[in-house]
């Protein structure tokens, strides 16, 4: 799948589930969470998820979410980008190549302070799979969202 045939499918999105684990020693971040996605195609090259939606840790503690990214076909890819601080002000997380027909990889890992992000995409006939994660002296973290 091209990045114009993957940037249609994520147009389409309408709703996340994700399983965060925390390998090693416990954060409590580990839990499962389920959300809506409202889509915005910003321009011919940009779309817009706002995710909104709660999840659940181990421990039982509920815990509302409210997260907007945006999806960008750059030259030979897709940017991935959150935008906490706006627009003007996204942090950039990764840009993701194909390897196959179905699966992408980041390009390289985003360094945030200690930490380090990888992910990979893998294309399904009704989903798309996003998995991220999360290394560094006090993470281990890897998080698993399905979006349809």
């Amino acid at each position: 799948m091209n990045s114009d045939e993957l940037m249609k499918r994520l147009a389409e999105v309408t709703r996340l589930e994700f399983r965060a684990v925390t390998n090693g020693q416990k954060s409590g971040w580990q839990g499962n969470g389920r959300g809506a996605v409202s889509v915005a195609s910003l321009d011919s090259s940009s779309v817009l998820f706002t995710e909104t939606g709660s999840w659940k840790t181990e421990e039982g503690r509920q815990i509302d979410f409210r997260n907007i990214y945006r999806w960008s076909d750059v030259v030979d890819g897709i940017r991935l980008e959150h935008l906490r601080f706006g627009p003007d002000q996204p942090v950039y997380l990764f840009d993701l190549l194909p390897i196959s027909m179905s699966q992408w990889i980041s390009r390289s890992p985003h360094v945030c302070r200690e930490d380090c992000y990888q992910a990979d995409l893998v294309i399904g006939s009704s989903s798309i799979e996003l998995t991220w994660r999360i290394t560094g002296p006090k993470k281990d973290e890897t998080i698993h969202y399905i979006y349809e």
